[in-house]
């Protein structure tokens, strides 16, 4: 007997033998029914329907004489057919937890699948002050592993779906890339040489990098540590005109802006680390809660100092309120001859805190 089945599909059928007519004889069950006094009565019952039972039981309808037996048909494959996909993820973190619950959706092709594991993968910065600069490290971590029921086509992560923790040990933020890998639902029907080997029975699936492809952002639970102020640098713009008919060079020195300097360490809530700017947009806030700046007590009048805003600062990452108060965010850029990183003041930033300046 040859069955054909799609790879991957298993079924369930009843399976029995069929007996030609010429040979019910040889059947115990057929002898007893054709010898009892009813068979053999001859009132009852009419020679109709003795051949209507006797066809009955050669086409093995009679399950007292050819009874049958479900039988599951499994047509097995190494790995499965179609490797899974996540899709859109959020990450929820309480305050201070070192872990991450993992929200979102993932599709499998469940007839073959029987479990998925979820790996990640990382590039985050640490600040080793015994070390001459921050160096970039990559982290990688099992996450969890689901299992795959046939009708799960598409599986719920988090909430009333699968529950899966992205445990950190720490507080920090990263970006992090998510990669599925399943595995097949039919390990038990193959030789232990193959399924001692996982690269026969697994497929792994897209690499889920996020909306900007840099890897999905897990938010820090944690403020970042205060900024410690090194000291301050004045710089300098200059401008140079060359006068050919009178052999001059002019050199004028402009006013250009302050650089500060931060002790290490820095990237305390993880990457994207910010030094923010507070700004007071005129609500009178205590002098030492925002950024304020002097005048010349020369050349200006110093009864009113003026108040910044984002235009004083035209390298800035992003603007918003922090806190009440609006601010704006700078990068740090390090600094090898001094072990330090220069910014603007008051405060870090982290993905999810700000920091105030104290």
């Amino acid at each position: 007997m040859t069955v054909f089945l799609p790879k991957g599909e298993t079924a369930t059928v009843r399976m029995s033998c069929r007996i030609d007519a010429t040979h019910l004889d040889v059947s115990r069950i057929w002898q007893l029914l054709t010898g009892s006094p009813l068979w053999n009565d001859p009132l009852q019952p009419p020679q109709q329907k003795k051949d209507e039972l006797t066809a009955a039981a050669a086409a093995d309808e009679n399950w007292m004489i050819n009874p049958w037996v479900d039988v599951t048909l499994v047509h097995a494959v190494e790995r499965p057919l179609k490797a899974p996909v996540l899709g859109e993820l959020t990450f929820l973190r309480d305050p201070e937890k070192t872990f991450a619950q993992i929200f979102g959706s993932m599709h499998s092709h469940a007839k073959d699948t029987g479990r998925i594991d979820l790996d990640a993968t990382w590039i985050e910065w640490h600040d080793d002050v015994t070390e001459p600069a921050p160096q970039q490290t990559t982290g990688h971590a099992h996450v969890g592993e689901v299992t795959v029921e046939p009708f799960e086509d598409q599986l719920r992560l988090g909430g009333f779906g699968h529950e899966i923790r992205h445990e950190f040990r720490d507080t920090r933020h990263r970006n992090i890339t998510y990669i599925p890998t399943a595995t097949t639902r039919f390990r038990e029907y193959f030789y232990p040489a193959i399924t001692d080997r996982t690269e026969l029975i697994t497929g792994e699936g897209p690499a889920s990098t996020g909306p900007a492809g840099k890897g999905w952002p897990v938010p820090s639970t944690r403020r970042p540590e205060p900024p410690e102020v090194s000291h301050t640098v004045l710089t300098f713009g200059w401008t140079r005109t060359v006068d050919r008919t009178w052999h001059q060079v002019i050199q004028v020195r402009g006013y250009a802006g302050v650089r500060i300097y931060l002790r290490r360490p820095w990237f305390s809530s993880g990457d994207d680390e910010l030094l923010a700017v507070v700004l007071d947009p005129g609500s009178h806030l205590p002098t030492e809660l925002v950024t304020r700046c002097g005048t010349d007590l020369v050349w200006a009048d110093n009864s009113v100092l003026p108040r910044l805003s984002p235009r004083n600062f035209p390298h800035y990452l992003l603007g918003g309120p922090a806190m009440g108060r609006p601010a704006s965010g700078v990068g740090m850029t390090f600094s090898p001859c001094r072990s330090m990183a220069w910014g603007l003041p008051l405060s870090l930033v982290s993905r999810s805190w700000l920091r105030m300046a104290a």
